[in-house]
């Protein structure tokens, strides 16, 4: 599965998942200086309006398709890094709707944001 199908995938599950508010392409795949190759991972916010227990555990990774490694890089800010089949890694990270309505307030970007 390419990159592409791999984030319809991705969408498609959110749209059933009453929580999730927005799905939000960052890192490489979302600047415009043309800067990807094959190499290059899938970064994806996944806003929510609640961090549910459902998100914070690792299983519903399990609807995206056949995940090889999962590994939560770090629990305050809800990253995890997932290889699918096929060696395709895929960066999610899970933030809240009060996470993004604070950078609306304070007018300052997340580093995310900034670099593309």
């Amino acid at each position: 599965m390419d990159t592409q199908e791999r984030l319809k995938r991705i969408v498609v599950w959110a749209n059933g998942i009453d929580e999730v508010r927005a799905v939000v392409v960052t890192g490489s795949l979302s600047r415009e200086d043309d800067t990807t190759d094959e190499w290059s991972d899938l970064d994806v916010q996944i806003i929510c309006r609640e961090l549910t227990d459902y998100l914070l555990e690792q299983t519903w990774l399990d609807d995206l398709g056949e995940v090889w490694i999962r590994f939560p890089l770090d629990e305050k800010l809800h990253y995890r890094l997932v290889w699918f089949d096929g060696g395709k890694k895929v960066d999610f990270q899970m933030m809240t709707v009060d996470t993004i309505q604070e950078m609306i307030t304070s007018g300052e970007l997340s580093d995310e944001y900034q670099r593309g």
